[in-house]
């Protein structure tokens, strides 16, 4: 279902080559980079004032992990440190053709 639903977007984008794809690696931790692109593709100056508002709002901090909370910890590929090595092969292998066409190599 996963697999399919990337091919979806995969394939609208492919459409579309004037949107804007971004990456939640580049959104936590490199934020902004993020931000900058975003204002670069909606024409929007990237102002100190507006940096500081969107920072408000986009604090991707967090005290430790908690499964309890919807954010429950930020790092990319925390995956590897919890998932068996079969389990991250299996999914590679299943999800690994349409992340290449999101610019992931498995």
């Amino acid at each position: 279902n996963y697999r399919m639903r990337m091919e979806v977007l995969a394939n609208l984008l492919a459409d579309h080559p004037d949107a804007l794809v971004l990456k939640y690696e580049e959104m936590v931790t490199d934020t902004d980079a993020w931000m900058n692109r975003i204002a670069a593709f909606l024409d929007v100056p990237m102002t100190d004032e507006l940096r500081a508002k969107l920072a408000e709002k986009g604090d991707f901090s967090t005290s430790g992990e908690d499964t309890s909370k919807h954010k429950r910890q930020v790092t990319p590929g925390d995956h590897a440190r919890k998932l068996a090595p079969d389990t991250i092969a299996e999914l590679n292998r299943e999800l690994g053709p349409v992340m290449e066409r999101f610019d992931y190599t498995v």
